[in-house]
């Protein structure tokens, strides 16, 4: 399937129609299209601005002229490069109302994005911890992403935290988890990770699911049991929507530098982005 550009106005420009698409999309033809649409709306955006001045062309029938070739360009410049995230939020619509996955993902053809790469997307505290992250994740199957939505959700970072239930640390262990998950220093920033990530895995593998999983992990498996799922506790409800939406971000932001990298032919490792400001928790 492809475009029919005879249903596409004559004024607007197709430009955007030859920029190449992330090879990790998983539908092409809707991607291109969420695109076309991104291109229009920035072409009537700009349309809208220059309106109120004359600074671009000056007035008369040759600035108009330049001023309809800027309009084209730079509608053109944002859509390629995704300027206002329209693409990837039609395209991700369009794709879940197909139920389909919008990126084909590791295991399906994809290769990971190294460790620099999340670095660069969680806050500056946390991003000293991506080597002991790294390593986490491979000792215990887990996502890097998750982890370190995690981290950030309960101690933002911070590997001297303790909260006043007595949880301690980057992963916030408790004492009896922490010595059953054979953490010896709970203020130890690799013991600490490697013992919250063991404790996900557990949890991970005793209910099956991710939310009743980072329930567990917040409430403790033993309430879990009793509700039959998360229980109607508001903090832990909390919580789980919390995770969620942190490592759905960073899914997110990786899938988009991914498709940078095939784009440019850049090492996932070597595109540089502005890192997170400092917080103690998503918002």
């Amino acid at each position: 399937m492809s475009i029919d550009t005879s249903k596409i106005p004559r004024d607007v420009s197709t430009t955007w129609m030859k920029a190449r698409i992330p090879k990790n999309v998983a539908d092409p033809d809707a991607y291109q299209a969420a695109r076309g649409f991104e291109s229009y709306f920035s072409r009537q955006l700009v349309k809208e601005m220059l309106s109120s001045t004359d600074f671009i062309g000056g007035k008369g029938h040759g600035g108009e002229i330049y001023q309809d070739m800027f309009k084209d360009m730079l509608g053109d410049q944002i859509a390629t490069n995704g300027g206002l995230g329209i693409t990837e939020m039609i395209y991700r619509q369009v794709m879940q109302n197909k139920g389909r996955k919008p990126y084909v993902e590791d295991g399906e053809g994809i290769k990971q994005l190294g460790p620099k790469a999340l670095a660069e997307l969680v806050p500056l505290r946390m991003a000293k911890y991506i080597d002991a992250v790294d390593h986490a994740s491979k000792a215990y199957k887990i996502e890097p992403e998750l982890l370190f939505a995690v981290m950030q959700q309960e101690s933002g970072g911070d590997p001297n935290a303790e909260s006043h239930a007595g949880a301690k640390g980057l992963m916030q262990l408790i004492d009896s988890t922490a010595t059953e998950m054979g953490v010896q220093d709970v203020f130890d920033p690799v013991q600490n990770v490697h013992g919250g990530a063991k404790y996900l895995r557990q949890q991970i593998d005793s209910f099956g699911t991710l939310e009743h999983a980072l329930a567990a992990y917040n409430a403790g498996p033993g309430a879990v049991r009793k509700y039959g799922g998360i229980p109607p506790y508001a903090e832990t409800q909390d919580y789980v929507k919390r995770v969620k939406n942190i490592y759905g971000r960073l899914k997110d932001q990786l899938a988009q530098m991914k498709g940078m990298q095939e784009a440019s032919g850049t090492g996932g490792d070597q595109l540089a982005l502005k890192q997170t400001p400092d917080s103690s928790s998503e918002g």
